[in-house]
């Protein structure tokens, strides 16, 4: 399923869609299988594999640094997406996460 959904980022022009499947291949606990790496193309699977690497041998542990590297090694792609989710008008990412909704006050009757 993150295999797809990185090709349907790139199907979409979707950097967010790319970046967030990426991260769920390179956080999972088991490795690419075959039929993920012929889906995404041999380079992109080897470049997964060693930011997995990296996340193993502790250099990108968190979540965030998983992000960092990620956007790191996948930047000339991104960069590519950006334009065309420029060029479409897609939505932006958000900087900063949703707040949470509160709930609604009960009224006094």
């Amino acid at each position: 399923m993150t295999a797809q959904m990185v090709l349907l980022g790139h199907l979409y022009s979707s950097a967010e869609l790319i970046t967030e499947g990426c991260s769920a291949l390179v956080s999972r606990s088991t490795s690419l299988t075959d039929e993920e790496a012929k889906e995404l193309g041999y380079e992109t699977a080897f470049q997964l594999c060693i930011v997995r690497e990296k996340r193993y041998q502790g250099t990108a542990h968190s979540p965030q640094q998983i992000q960092v590297e990620l956007t790191r090694t996948f930047e000339k792609q991104l960069a590519v997406i950006a334009k065309e989710e420029a060029q479409y008008g897609a939505r932006k990412p958000r900087q900063r996460p949703p707040q949470p909704i509160q709930p609604l006050k009960k009224r006094k009757h």
